[in-house]
């Protein structure tokens, strides 16, 4: 992730975790993680409502 950060091009995109791995969003945070989806949960409705809520709050900030 912070390679992403590290070029100019890229380090506005928000970034999404998706993981089955057990972290906590004040862990990813700084890191320019947005969002974290479980990939032993989630349902596609989940992961398209993140994906478009994402750039909203993203310009929000």
């Amino acid at each position: 992730m912070n390679e992403l950060r590290s070029h100019a091009d890229l380090a506005s995109l928000p970034i999404v975790v998706c993981t089955n791995i057990d972290v906590k969003m004040d862990d990813l945070r700084p890191l320019g993680v947005k969002a974290i989806l479980n990939k032993t949960s989630m349902r596609p409705n989940e992961a398209r409502a993140i994906f478009r809520e994402v750039p909203k709050n993203d310009r929000a900030e």
